[in-house]
């Protein structure tokens, strides 16, 4: 706390832009410094939440107005700027084609990509690998960190260990199974395809909310656990008649410029005060 007065005094920021600190949300406002505070999804209607974000000049949703949940207070919307999603991939260009060429893969294969984050459990290789056996013609490409064993596994599983870009992997997919992180649906969204989303046991039901939301919004198909092997091809089957098109109402290729724009106004505008 010494140390951020301290730069304040140095430096005489204008607005400071806040992740998701209360305390520090907070702090900086008894410092008399306007706050921009990030938003999320979630069931944050907790005392600490509500006195972060009322203390906070305002508040940025990475994500558009029609993700937002029915269930945040009025208040609390009125003093949010919504922009459009984006992730480390926005604006980039990537075919289908190419993305197969890159790893191998024929035109005519059903490829599903499992993304493994590194928190939580509901995407174990034992579960994958029921669900690949009755699909054997689903090619199954599991990317990130889970815990092997010395059973064999079903020849259409790829096992590709933790990757700094994903985005090759998701171009090439036809379906992508993973939980309902930010960033994880966000990189989704840009790659446009359809999503089985099985989200984590966070604090406030961050991702359970994130996942309600989109399935209403039919973006994806909202599961608790893994499918069941015997409900896999079904389920595989559904999720490839989603209109991905729908996607563009989430993200942008812009969308980090238009929230880097909207912050600046912001400050412009407390400038002229």
């Amino acid at each position: 706390m010494l140390k951020l007065a301290e730069w304040v005094d140095n430096t005489q920021p204008t607005m400071v832009v806040v992740d998701v600190s209360a305390e520090i949300t907070q702090y900086f406002r008894l410092l008399g410094i306007p706050v921009i505070s990030m938003l999320q999804h979630g069931d944050r209607n907790d005392s600490a939440h509500r006195s972060g974000y009322d203390a906070a000049y305002k508040l940025l949703a990475p994500y558009p107005k029609v993700l937002e949940s029915a269930s945040k207070p009025v208040w609390v919307r009125e003093k949010t700027i919504y922009v459009p999603g984006f992730s480390r991939y926005s604006g980039r260009i990537l075919s289908k084609w190419q993305a197969r060429k890159k790893l191998g893969i024929s035109a005519s294969q059903k490829v599903v990509l499992v993304l493994k984050g590194k928190g939580g459990d509901k995407h174990c290789l034992a579960s994958i690998s029921e669900a690949a056996k009755t699909t054997p013609e689903w090619l199954w490409y599991i990317v990130g960190p889970i815990q092997t064993n010395s059973h064999e596994l079903p020849k259409n599983i790829s096992i590709e260990g933790w990757q700094q870009d994903t985005f090759v992997y998701l171009k090439a997919a036809d379906v992508a199974i993973a939980s309902a992180g930010h960033n994880t649906t966000m990189e989704i969204a840009q790659a446009q395809i359809p999503f089985l989303c099985i989200p984590e046991e966070r604090p406030f039901n961050e991702q359970k909310v994130k996942a309600k939301l989109l399935e209403k919004m039919g973006l994806c198909i909202n599961k608790d656990c893994f499918p069941q092997s015997n409900d896999a091809r079904n389920l595989l089957e559904k999720l490839l008649k989603i209109d991905t098109s729908k996607w563009q109402n989430i993200v942008s290729a812009d969308g980090a410029e238009k929230a880097a724009n909207a912050i600046e106004s912001e400050a412009r505008f407390v400038v002229a005060l």
